[in-house]
């Protein structure tokens, strides 16, 4: 516990705490943002193209 202070009472210790904090923040927005482009843009052109690939008929090989 004590070194625990020590490093929060440290100027490079503050330091190493926020960069931690931004590089957080950035991962959080990216998983958002990744999330949301998954969602709204390749699942509706993915469902897309499964229903056109399921409405081609095949012909019979005999």
């Amino acid at each position: 516990m004590k070194k625990s202070i020590k490093v929060l009472r440290d100027q490079q210790g503050q330091a190493f705490l926020e960069n931690g904090l931004y590089i957080i923040i950035i991962v959080l927005l990216l998983a958002g943002a990744g999330y949301a482009l998954a969602n709204s843009g390749v699942k509706p052109k993915y469902d897309e193209l499964q229903g056109k690939i399921t409405s081609v008929t095949v012909p019979s090989t005999q």
